[in-house]
């Protein structure tokens, strides 16, 4: 593995930490999910996390309500 390699792996890395007050599983993981994709939809979302909407929206509401995503139109975002 070349050094710009690993340079980009560490970033890449950094970019996706999650922020201290995201604490369940699955808050983790869909706000990793985010940051890695940039934005999505909630069906897209969903079908590549596994996640059934019932599941997903109350998360999704708490993330928001913390300003850790932001949904513009149908499309979520992360802002931090």
């Amino acid at each position: 593995m070349s050094k710009n390699t690993l340079k980009y792996s560490a970033q890449s890395v950094r970019d996706l930490s999650i922020p201290e007050g995201i604490n369940s599983p699955n808050a983790k993981l869909i706000y990793v999910y985010l940051k890695s994709v940039k934005s999505a939809t909630i069906d897209q979302l969903c079908s590549s996390l596994g996640l059934k909407k019932l599941t997903a929206f109350p998360i999704i509401s708490s993330l928001r309500k913390s300003g850790f995503i932001e949904k513009l139109d149908d499309i979520y975002k992360p802002t931090k």
